[in-house]
């Protein structure tokens, strides 16, 4: 005998379903944070949108989470998280002058890892601060000539811009060349200020070196604000011009213009210090490169941990220190410092943090070619969250409403302020802002707000309502 046949009508059947059905009702918080999204005003704009539970890994809300979007300067979570990954934040940068003596004549000979702290920003708005140390430990030497410096390039690759910037005018600060000896993250600070009515503006340059030529063709007019004006610098030279109207009420400001060549001006304003401290100097600089610093006589090493370079590359979203950190990753991963290697060096990190579709050029995220996926993005900040340099990550991390860095501005008032860690990222047509948060109740959440290509609305106010929804709203239910 056959079972009986039982046939249920369609309202049976949706009984019977309910209970199933009831637990796959979407989920009131993803309906609330759907809601912020489709009223934002961002129209067309391509998104990636993942926001999870950082400790259980709960996903709260996901949008085109999967879809790949240009990353702008999220790029340098990438570069920063491999970097202290295969490295440790107790690595050192070390930059080292060597002497090859006859006398009271020397030759000088500095080797180096890329370190890109040697700066006004990092030595207390004198770049030469290293350099001055080195002449006077030269001149407790008893050395009175410099017959040259020869700068030892082992191990590192010659290329100081990724092809991938062409579009990018190189004299642009954001743009800056980088190399394994570069002074001042490659750029002239450039304190302006008016002069006397009808007369050029004052232009101040730090560090004074003659390896730039200053063309200053603006000129001082009275009104209440400057008009256009500003600096230009053909590619592949180092003739700055400064252009323009300046109003008599301008308050005095510092502006940055990179140069053309690092190893020439890191060479050039070595010697210019030399006999600014009063030793005589041939200016004749030499790049090798083999390591033949280490076989004279050892005068002075300066060294920089890598832990102090990814806060400043994180929370400025400092290009320069971006593309420094990759080279010297990709030496010390791959044997040979170049920014080919230290990509290779990224992906190893990448596997291990379970992220495998993607696409890097560069380091910084300068060019359009850094594509990767919002939940991917926040793979990465998931594994950082348990990795054994977890607080150093978090830590080189822009804040908002901090003291410094691209988040001081943004979600300033007091209940919201210090909840956000993250990195933002914007070049033309991309905004973008990942990292973590902490809810008022303490729940710490891992999200990835990619937003590519949007004609109106604003990225920056979508961002916002989503953080602050984040940190409250727990405490409305």
């Amino acid at each position: 005998m056959h079972p009986p046949v039982f046939l249920l009508s369609l309202w049976e059947m949706k009984i019977l379903l309910l209970p199933i059905l009831f637990l796959f009702q979407a989920d009131p918080v993803a309906q609330e944070i759907e809601t912020i999204v489709s009223k934002s005003g961002l129209g067309s704009a391509q998104l990636g949108i993942y926001i999870a539970e950082s400790r259980t890994g709960r996903i709260l809300f996901e949008k085109d989470s999967q879809k790949e979007r240009i990353l702008a300067s999220n790029t340098k979570i990438l570069t920063c998280a491999a970097a202290l990954d295969r490295l440790g934040p107790e690595f050192l940068f070390e930059t080292a002058l060597y002497i090859d003596r006859e006398g009271e004549e020397a030759t000088l000979y500095v080797s180096g890892n890329g370190d890109p702290n040697l700066s006004a920003r990092v030595f207390d708005g004198d770049p030469t601060k290293l350099f001055r140390k080195w002449a006077s430990e030269l001149r407790r030497k008893g050395i009175r000539k410099i017959r040259g410096v020869v700068l030892c390039n082992s191990g590192f690759d010659q290329e100081t811009r990724p092809p991938s910037w062409k579009k990018h005018p190189q004299w642009h600060w954001y743009a800056a060349p980088y190399g394994t000896f570069s002074l001042n993250e490659n750029c002239v600070d450039l304190l302006v200020g008016p002069g006397r009515p009808g007369k050029a503006g004052t232009i101040t340059s730090i560090p004074k070196t003659a390896y730039i030529t200053l063309r200053n063709q603006t000129k001082t007019v009275t009104g209440n604000t400057s008009k256009p004006w500003g600096f230009d610098r053909k590619d592949n030279q180092n003739i700055i011009r400064a252009w323009g109207r300046i109003s008599t009420l301008m308050k005095p400001k510092t502006y940055w213009v990179s140069i053309h060549d690092p190893y020439r001006f890191f060479g050039t304003v070595l010697l210019e210090t030399m006999k600014a401290e009063g030793l005589s100097v041939s200016h004749s600089i030499q790049i090798n490169q083999e390591e033949t610093a280490k076989q004279y006589t050892f005068v002075d090493r300066h060294t920089s941990p890598l832990g102090k370079s990814l806060q400043i590359c994180l929370t400025v979203s400092q290009n320069f220190y971006a593309e420094m950190i990759l080279r010297t990753l990709g030496k010390e991963a791959e044997g040979f410092g170049s920014r080919d290697n230290g990509i290779k060096a990224v992906d190893s990190f990448l596997q291990k943090a379970g992220v495998r579709q993607y696409e890097q050029s560069d380091g910084s995220g300068l060019s359009r070619g850094n594509r990767m996926s919002a939940r991917d993005i926040g793979r990465i900040f998931e594994y950082m969250e348990d990795h054994r340099h977890a607080k150093t990550f978090r830590n080189s991390l822009a804040v908002n409403g901090g003291s410094s860095g691209t988040l001081r501005k943004r979600m300033t008032a007091a209940s919201y302020r210090g909840r956000v860690q993250a990195k933002t990222g914007h070049i033309s047509g991309v905004s973008n802002l990942s990292g973590y948060i902490k809810a008022g109740d303490g729940t710490s959440y891992v999200f990835s707000f990619l937003m590519n290509h949007w004609k109106k609305g604003s990225p920056h106010t979508l961002q916002h309502k989503l953080c602050m929804y984040l940190i409250d709203h727990r405490k409305n239910r």
